[in-house]
């Protein structure tokens, strides 16, 4: 097989292998993205999906691996850079993750999970005027983004402005509203700015989509003793 007859196999293989990931089918996944880099030792958007699914399996070393060999040979894909700063900042080493999310933006300003990504890096070391900046910057370019309106009403929450938190939390829930979490977070909001009756209704609903959700079944026994 010639030189650009395997190159046109190899797309073919990580072709398959993205549907395949789309699919949940990891496994064979994996397989079609390492047929195709051994057809191609030069496809890095492989190696980087190799990455992530062998961080999706627990192969936190090999992921690490895979997104080097992607940087090696396209320098400037700024996911690989993205996804090794998720795995820094996972491990808790935030300066490093820090670092790599800004070489991807400074590749690619415009990727909003990179941003949303940031905000989470320095949300962690306690830097939360620049997290919440990151997460601003992430919605303006994505505002369907759930991940940085849920980030943002966190945000809100501690720094007192519970009024900027709810709208937060509401545009989380509009975006996905059986995520428990979101509702979780926004009654916390209605309690802490006093709004019982919000609070009940939010933690109700918590229940009625995870029934097991332990702290929000007590925060509402709580309520219902105090102003019952």
């Amino acid at each position: 097989m010639d030189r650009e007859a395997k190159i046109v196999k190899a797309r073919n293989h990580f072709d398959n292998g993205n549907r395949l990931k789309d699919d949940a089918r990891f496994d064979q996944a994996i397989e079609e993205y390492l047929e195709g880099v051994r057809l191609n030792p030069n496809l890095a958007e492989a190696y980087n999906n190799l990455g992530i699914l062998y961080k999706k399996r627990g192969r936190i070393r090999e992921a690490i691996e895979q997104y080097r060999k992607a940087l090696e040979i396209n320098p400037l894909l700024d996911n690989a850079y993205d996804n090794l700063g998720i795995i820094c900042s996972e491990q808790g080493a935030l300066d490093s993750a820090i670092a790599l999310f800004k070489k991807a933006l400074k590749i690619n300003p415009e990727n909003h999970k990179v941003h949303n990504n940031l905000g989470i890096a320095y949300d962690e070391k306690g830097e939360y005027t620049l997290a919440e900046e990151e997460y601003k910057k992430a919605l303006e370019i994505n505002p369907q983004l759930h991940e940085a309106h849920y980030n943002s009403g966190i945000i809100y929450g501690m720094r007192g402005l519970y009024d900027e938190s709810i709208e937060e939390f509401k545009k989380a829930i509009d975006l996905d509203p059986i995520d428990a979490h979101n509702h979780f977070n926004l009654a916390l909001s209605y309690r802490r700015k006093g709004d019982i009756g919000g609070a009940i209704r939010e933690y109700e609903t918590v229940l009625d989509l995870a029934p097991d959700f332990k702290e929000a079944k007590y925060n509402l026994e709580t309520l219902y003793n105090l102003y019952n």
